[in-house]
């Protein structure tokens, strides 16, 4: 019988999380899906009579889902973080804390589960990805980290983090800054930020219902930063970042706007910091932003 996880694709949660299982022991398959995908995965997985156990970590389910999931005979696990998630803490099987990123919470899980002997060298790593995922920013390592995955993908990060010692001493040493300074790393860092100016000078910006001023800016890649960039900028409430190429919506505030309140009401959910709509309900949500520009043409993209 084998034990699957599922969790969240082309992300430093995700990929830890993935790291964590199998260095443990514990997951025989990953499958990396974005948030449109959980659902449908999730009740792919536990339909095969060859699964025994499934986890789901920095993602969750919806209540149709929930439903089989407590039905069904073998072992549950979900563990999330996001906001719009904390109605799962009902079930038995399943833990949304807010507090932390989802691989700190599989951490404490596997070893509080008595398999955490296997994992100990990883804590730094957990400690890094969580001061990313929810955009604490102290450690520079983290967007070090996020730089490598963008550069080399998840599978990459996901193999590279099994000998957690031998990554941080390969990359940084003793000194946290050391990846940061180096001709590869600022590379990549000027290439995103070329990127992210170019797909700022596109923005346009529109009314939300209850006065809000929203930018729209489209953009394929490095949609945290993006967000966290535009934000940032006077008399900007939220972000929202259409990506052509997934077909998805991502919505980014500095959380005085609440956007996991926006994306709730297109099936989406999230932070009130960050947000998501899923694939289904993205040509709804377009429409609506597009009667909020004056252009009920659309904008383009899909």
């Amino acid at each position: 019988m084998a034990s699957v996880l599922v969790t969240h694709n082309h992300c430093l949660d995700g990929c830890l999380a993935a790291t964590l299982g199998i260095v443990a022991g514990v997951v025989d398959q990953v499958e990396l899906v974005d948030y449109s995908h959980n659902d449908a995965t999730v009740q792919r997985v536990i339909q095969s009579p060859d699964v025994d156990r499934v986890f789901v970590v920095d993602m969750s389910v919806g209540e149709a889902t929930a439903q089989v999931l407590d039905t069904w005979p073998h072992a549950v696990v979900v563990l999330d973080h996001h906001r719009t998630a904390l109605p799962l803490n009902q079930w038995a099987w399943a833990t949304v804390d807010p507090s932390r990123c989802g691989a700190a919470l599989f951490f404490e899980y596997l070893v509080n589960q008595g398999w955490g002997d296997r994992i100990q060298a990883h804590r730094d790593l957990v400690a890094i990805v969580n001061d990313y995922d929810l955009w604490i920013r102290r450690d520079p390592r983290s967007d070090d980290l996020a730089l490598l995955l963008d550069a080399f993908g998840p599978h990459w990060m996901i193999a590279a983090w099994k000998d957690a010692p031998a990554f941080v001493q390969a990359f940084w040493g003793d000194d946290p800054d050391a990846l940061a300074g180096s001709a590869m790393v600022e590379a990549l860092r000027q290439q995103r930020q070329t990127y992210l100016e170019r797909c700022a000078a596109t923005l346009r910006r529109v009314s939300g219902e209850s006065g809000e001023t929203l930018v729209v800016v489209v953009a394929e890649r490095h949609h945290s930063e993006l967000g966290e960039l535009l934000a940032h900028r006077p008399g900007v409430d939220a972000v929202v970042i259409l990506d052509p190429l997934a077909r998805k919506v991502s919505l980014r505030s500095r959380g005085s706007f609440d956007v996991s309140a926006l994306a709730q009401r297109f099936g989406g959910g999230g932070h009130p910091g960050a947000a998501g709509i899923p694939q289904s309900q993205t040509p709804r949500f377009v429409r609506w932003l597009s009667e909020r520009m004056g252009d009920p043409e659309g904008v383009g993209w899909l």
